[in-house]
């Protein structure tokens, strides 16, 4: 059986998804990788358009469209890892807080992530461990990607903390705070 390799989102070449397209004819063939999400084909280069219409053929990537949001958990849960990428933009590496990263982790799946130090600051906040991979070197994310296990343990023990209801309750709390602050 394949590993399931899942990503929701917009896939483009502002992502970083020009590298990870570019990576998918080194990666095992037990490996299935399904995007699913707004496909922005304009932003890729020929070349990276058909390295993965041959990947697409051969089953290695499967593209959805996107979907209702309603049907996201179900969407995530049928993935074994699910993967968040990012741009070498300065924002993305040391600002953003994707909530990909949330929906993931409430549905207790194993991430699979960029190194940028936005994206350590957010395991650290949340105790959580992704595998990680060095988005400016292909090859990490190659050597990352076939060493990965169907049965590896997911990285968090508490996954209650990710909740949707719990991720609620830290957004609200952390908006009483911030009132709170601005009354005194």
């Amino acid at each position: 059986k394949k590993i399931k390799i899942g990503y929701i989102g917009r896939v483009d070449s502002y992502r970083g998804f020009d590298k990870i397209i570019k990576s998918f004819p080194d990666i095992n063939s037990n490996v299935q990788f399904i995007l699913t999400g707004n496909f922005a084909s304009e932003t890729f280069s020929p070349e990276i358009l058909n390295i993965l219409n041959e990947q697409i053929k051969i089953g290695k990537v499967i593209l959805k469209d996107l979907i209702p949001f309603n049907e996201l958990e179900h969407e995530i849960s049928q993935n074994d890892y699910m993967l968040i990428t990012t741009s070498d933009d300065i924002v993305s590496k040391y600002y953003c807080s994707p909530l990909k990263y949330y929906d993931y982790l409430a549905c207790t799946k194993n991430i699979i992530s960029p190194s940028a130090p936005a994206y350590y600051n957010i395991c650290e906040m949340n105790q959580f461990t992704p595998y990680f991979y060095d988005h400016s070197n292909i090859d990490s994310f190659i050597e990352m990607i076939n060493n990965l296990d169907k049965k590896n343990k997911t990285y968090y023990e508490n996954e209650h903390i990710m909740s949707y209801k719990e991720r609620a309750k830290k957004i609200i709390k952390l908006l009483d705070n911030i009132e709170i602050r601005i009354k005194k």
